[in-house]
C-alpha cells in the first residue's frame, strides 16, 4: 500500500503550463503537486532518474516558480511522468508553500454541488 508523505493537490481542472530542462527537455502541464513532487503530462517521456528543472507558470503576473533539483521518479503510458523534488532552496520552498496554500484555499472555498 502506498503511503504518501505529503498531501497532494490536484490542478486537474486548471492545468498549469510548465517547461523543463536538464537531462530531459520539453513543455507540459502540471496536474498534481505536493511538497515532495508533481505529476506532469507531456509529449516527452524522460528516463527514470533524469534530472529536471521545472518552471511553473502559477499566475500570469508572477515570475515562474522554478524548482531546480528534480528527478524523474516514474513514467506512465499516455505521456505522464512524476518528478520527485530532491532538494528545495529556501526561496523555492517559500514559493511552493504559497502556491500550495493557494490551491488548498481554492479547494476549501470551492462551491459545493447544488441540491435539486
Amino acid at each position: 500500500m502506498l503511503v504518501r508523505q505529503h498531501d497532494r493537490f490536484s490542478t486537474l481542472f486548471d492545468p498549469v503550463p510548465i517547461s523543463f530542462s536538464g537531462e530531459a527537455q520539453g513543455v507540459g502541464k502540471l496536474y498534481d503537486i505536493s511538497y515532495g513532487g508533481c505529476k506532469v503530462e507531456t509529449g516527452t517521456l524522460p528516463s527514470i532518474g533524469a534530472s529536471v528543472t521545472l518552471r511553473l507558470r502559477i499566475a500570469k503576473a508572477e515570475q515562474p516558480l522554478i524548482i531546480q533539483a528534480g528527478a524523474v521518479a516514474w513514467t506512465a503510458p499516455k505521456n505522464y511522468f512524476g518528478v520527485k523534488f530532491m532538494m528545495l532552496q529556501p526561496h523555492e520552498e517559500r514559493a511552493l508553500s504559497r502556491y500550495l496554500a493557494l490551491l488548498n484555499e481554492s479547494f476549501l472555498t470551492a462551491p459545493g454541488e447544488e441540491d435539486g
